[in-house]
């Protein structure tokens, strides 16, 4: 291992998870560590850093190891791990590995599984996003091991109990910890109102309140959107995928989620020129108007582009099997890619993912005096009243870019 101080190694580990795009969510918890892992190394007169040193703080820390035999480590418990084998890498001059050995166990109990998919089941019918879904059933998932491991059944669940499982969410951000309370108060309810445990404690939690828009994603610039696009090799299928996923965000501002989700029979390239889909956020329809630039690249890639397979969504991986994208793939990695291609620079303080072209849409349309609440229409944040009644202020100059009539000709072709 090089000798390296301590300050040194944590200003070159942080350099380089900053290289790799780690989130700002995730620097603050690394930082957070680092800092504390920075004052014991001081308090023991160490100046140079020594692995088996972060390691004996790391168990002073949360009582690693012990905790690590009885498996009742925590996620947070896995993060400070991940962050002393962080520096020791660096530190070995060795790549930043993506996953450690020391994971979480997998939750197989299955009288417990039963109670999880009997959450889903209820989290899905009563009309939450599939990310809500997704929130519900990870913070149902790490409460029930907690129990499970403790020999605690369902039934017998208090507030004491909650209050410490509460207890091993020590380290997240405020913004963090409210949203697994949020998802804590709806898992508790649950359990109550199925008869499953004794006692609500779904009133007795606390409330962590985190202001909204605390950061907003990036405005891409007239001129960095046109390198962007200028960027894409739209003479390759991945391109032409690549080329009109990013249109759909910047010109209509679909979500990531809703875009993955799309099918050919959400579209009609020949009479209305329209796109109607149900968002998977708040399960409200919209309808916006099929522009031209967008109905192209949607086609092209069809025709031209897009792989042999069975999926029914138009996007799909360009890796056998050629696949639908999935819910972990939030396409981040689809602009940051061709803004390095452009020589765009990126910095760590804004957010470049898909989302950020919707804000960049967002604002355009504001800087030519569209009224807000048509804003929040176009970007599907207020449900429309009926699929039948269209937007009008707000996307009317977007209509007189709606498809051209030689356009239908094309869209007659096109099956997956």
């Amino acid at each position: 291992m090089t000798k390296i101080t301590v300050a040194d190694l944590i200003s070159k580990t942080e350099h380089e998870l900053l290289q790799m795009r780690y989130s700002k969510v995730s620097m603050t918890y690394y930082r957070r560590i680092f800092k504390k892992i920075a004052a014991f190394f001081a308090t023991r007169g160490e100046e140079y850093f020594y692995e088996n040193v972060a390691m004996e703080w790391l168990d002073g820390e949360c009582d690693f190891f012990d905790k690590e035999k009885r498996k009742e480590l925590t996620e947070y418990d896995v993060y400070r791990l991940r962050a002393v084998r962080t520096l020791g890498s660096i530190a070995r001059d060795e790549k930043i590995p993506v996953q450690y050995v020391r994971k979480i166990p997998e939750f197989t109990d299955e009288s417990f599984m039963a109670m999880l998919n009997r959450l889903s089941e209820f989290s899905k019918s009563s009309g939450y996003a599939k990310s809500t879904q997704y929130l519900h059933r990870a913070t149902a998932t790490v409460l029930f091991r907690f129990m499970s491991e403790r020999e605690i059944s369902p039934k017998d669940i208090t507030p004491r109990i909650i209050s410490a499982f509460i207890r091993t969410y020590d380290g997240y951000s405020k913004k963090t910890m409210e949203s697994k309370l949020y998802a804590l108060r709806v898992v508790t309810k649950f359990l109550y109102d199925e008869g499953i445990a004794d006692e609500d404690c779904s009133g007795l939690l606390p409330k962590a309140h985190a202001p909204q828009l605390i950061s907003l994603p990036s405005v891409w610039s007239r001129e960095d959107m046109a390198k962007l696009f200028s960027a894409i090799d739209r003479n390759n299928p991945l391109g032409r995928r690549d080329y009109a996923i990013l249109l759909l965000a910047v010109r209509l501002g679909i979500r990531g989620c809703d875009i993955k989700r799309l099918k050919t029979e959400n579209f009609d390239f020949k009479d209305k020129k329209e796109i109607r889909f149900v968002q998977s956020k708040t399960g409200s329809p919209v309808v916006l108007p099929l522009l031209s630039d967008v109905g192209w690249a949607v086609l092209n890639y069809l025709k031209d582009g897009r792989p042999h397979s069975d999926s029914p969504y138009i996007f799909v991986t360009h890796r056998a099997p050629y696949k639908e994208l999935t819910e972990d793939n939030h396409m981040y990695n689809v602009v940051v890619k061709y803004a390095r291609r452009a020589g765009i620079k990126l910095t760590h303080a804004q957010k470049y993912g898909i989302h950020s072209l919707r804000h960049t849409l967002a604002t355009t349309l504001l800087e030519q005096n569209t009224d807000l609440k048509d804003i929040s229409n176009i970007l599907g944040q207020k449900n429309p009243d009926t699929t039948n009644i269209y937007l009008k202020k707000g996307i009317s100059f977007l209509r007189e870019c709606a498809l051209d009539a030689e356009f239908s000709g094309e869209a007659s072709d096109v099956s997956l």
